[in-house]
């Protein structure tokens, strides 16, 4: 256990990444049960909630990696660990904008439509840490932002965030066969599931992967699928009708006569995307 938290230099790279100085910490002559239980210990500096949980998150992430270098073959990549630990950290203290985790300059993003004869599906997953609730939506938009369709499912007993949003993924790319689209574009907030889906690496926990070979199955059947990440402030019709999902634990499915409050949302976004 020392060496897979401290003497290993993967996770000496993860905590640096992190700003967790584990060198001194292992200098002290201390065990790793001795470090973890001192976090928990009052007025020992660990009063910030977001420390807290990084250290706790990093530990956690540090031993998946692991699990996945021996069960799945993969090659480690501490600035992968990192955005995985700064997804999680995102999840699980949802008030912490994003730029407060990382060095970047933070921008307020809006909702773009599609480009000519592409259907647009902006996709959201509401999740309740507390009860693994999950309310997800599709938002099918045309080029010209005309909204053809809301689709909004609640599940019970879901394990994680990421689940629900490799779930939501694969439902809009199934309703959108089902709809024999040819030219879709899909978008959404889940960060280290798009670049999993677009990018030659894994990202995401492996007990998701399954869900992530059936995306990458359906996206086969589309003459043009893509997939893109956007800021939740840029997916806000999307992420509310997610939660009221969530909230009310009531399915739906709209095709027109839309309610007042999300014709307002729709609006805004379109507003802000012409301007």
């Amino acid at each position: 256990m020392e060496h897979l938290l401290f003497s290993c230099s993967h996770a000496r790279k993860v905590w640096k990444l992190m700003n967790i100085n584990v060198d001194e910490v292992h200098s002290r002559g201390i065990s790793v049960s001795q470090w973890v239980e001192s976090w928990f210990i009052k007025n020992n500096g660990m009063d910030d909630e977001k420390l807290l949980h990084t250290m706790m998150i990093s530990a956690w992430i540090i031993w998946k990696d692991r699990c996945d270098v021996v069960f799945q073959g993969v090659s480690l990549n501490p600035f992968d660990s990192m955005h995985k630990i700064h997804y999680h950290l995102q999840s699980h203290l949802p008030d912490l904008p994003a730029y407060m985790h990382l060095n970047t300059t933070y921008r307020v993003s809006h909702w773009q439509p599609s480009m000519h004869d592409t259907l647009k599906f902006n996709v959201d997953a509401s999740f309740n840490h507390d009860t693994n609730q999950l309310g997800t939506v599709i938002v099918l938009r045309s080029h010209t932002s005309t909204c053809e369709g809301i689709k909004g499912r609640f599940a019970d007993g879901i394990l994680s965030p990421e689940m629900g949003e490799c779930m939501e993924i694969r439902e809009a790319l199934a309703w959108a066969k089902e709809k024999q689209f040819t030219k879709i574009h899909i978008e959404a907030d889940a960060k280290l599931v798009i670049q999993s889906i677009t990018n030659n690496v894994l990202l995401i926990q492996w007990e998701n992967r399954n869900l992530l070979k059936e995306i990458k199955h359906l996206s086969s059947s589309f003459s043009i699928c893509s997939f893109s990440y956007v800021r939740r402030d840029g997916n806000q019709v999307a992420d509310a009708v997610s939660r009221s999902v969530r909230e009310t634990t009531i399915n739906l499915e709209l095709t027109n006569n839309f309610p007042e409050d999300i014709c307002t949302l729709l609006a805004r976004e379109y507003t802000l995307a012409i301007n």
